[in-house]
């Protein structure tokens, strides 16, 4: 068994329909919630997961992994499309994608960012979106370094058309109505159109190191300062405050309230460090710039050093230092 992690809406489940279509492997779920609908999921050879890793059970967290990445800004936009049409009908596109950025206390899976750098840290291959959508075969035979497969049948590749279609033996809902919402685009730089530049802002002063270090740097702004960042704040609410709904959405808006208002005044602890900055860009230029088979054997062997290991062991060192100072 191996895992295929990903944040939401990453191309995972366009990579299962694949992986069934052309190779016929079929693959299952592994969620917090709801587990028993998937009782049997270490009985498939490929299962899928949101999760990061430390959410997972011990003993089944260090199975071979592949993680699917996608531009952040272009997941929660589509995460929050998700949300409205499927998960919470209804629901208010901007404040779906304000809490899906800001990922308060571990929400949304961690949050892009943590989500992303937790699983590359660990995962045995990574593949990109990108190059998913572009060529999925030559993607998925990657998974030949972790995971035996059939010969392709290039003739079953599904198309984005007969998967909205609800043609696909993963369709996120099994009505073609489901699927056409479940399949909304599948394009990239969608963000330009629907992400507003306020929540552009806040998504790159949150998620914004580990952009760069895989490479998504297009639209990338300044640096913000304190002043920004309070000013960023105040200008979130008001847009939301000056909206003619902006009564009915007091109640979705208030968890939100205490972070927006303290935001910029302390930083604290913060999601990555300059050294942890560094090892991510060093990871995901090896796997750049190696062959196959030379990485992996790289990251075979930081495993059996216990690498991340003591990486995880001196971030928990550092934050309670800093938490100490702060207080």
């Amino acid at each position: 068994m191996i895992w295929l992690a990903s944040y939401p809406r990453s191309g995972n489940t366009f990579f299962r329909n694949v992986l069934y279509a052309v190779y016929g492997l079929e693959s299952s779920t592994y969620r917090l919630r709801r587990q028993d609908k998937h009782a049997d999921f270490q009985d498939y050879p490929v299962v899928k997961t949101h999760l990061a890793p430390e959410q997972l059970p011990k003993a089944i967290r260090n199975y071979p992994a592949v993680y699917l990445i996608r531009d952040g800004r272009d997941a929660i936009v589509s995460s929050a499309h998700r949300r409205r049409d499927m998960v919470k009908q209804g629901s208010d596109f901007y404040l779906n994608m304000l809490y899906a950025i800001l990922a308060k206390e571990g929400a949304f899976f961690g949050g892009w960012s943590h989500n992303v750098s937790a699983w590359t840290a660990r995962a045995n291959l990574c593949i990109y979106f990108k190059d998913l959508i572009a060529d999925p075969i030559r993607e998925i035979e990657k998974l030949r370094t972790i995971l035996p497969l059939p010969e392709p049948r290039m003739d079953k590749l599904p198309s984005f058309a007969d998967l909205k279609a609800g043609k696909g033996r993963y369709q996120g809902g099994r009505k073609a109505d489901k699927a056409q919402k479940f399949f909304r685009s599948g394009k990239r730089g969608g963000w330009r159109q629907e992400m507003p530049e306020e929540l552009h802002l806040l998504f790159w002063d949150l998620h914004g190191e580990a952009m760069v270090a895989h490479g998504f740097t297009e639209g990338q702004p300044p640096p913000l300062t304190d002043a920004d960042r309070q000013a960023l704040a105040q200008r979130i609410i008001r847009t939301i405050q000056a909206r003619p709904d902006a009564d009915k959405l007091q109640n979705e808006l208030a968890p939100a309230m205490p972070f927006l208002l303290q935001y910029g005044r302390q930083k604290g602890v913060p999601k990555y460090y300059t050294y942890e900055h560094v090892l991510l860009s060093i990871n995901t230029g090896l796997q750049r710039l190696l062959p196959k088979a030379a990485y992996t054997a790289v990251q075979r062997s930081v495993q059996r050093l216990a690498l991340p290991k003591l990486l995880a062991h001196l971030r928990r060192k550092i934050n309670s230092s800093k938490l100490r100072k702060l207080k």
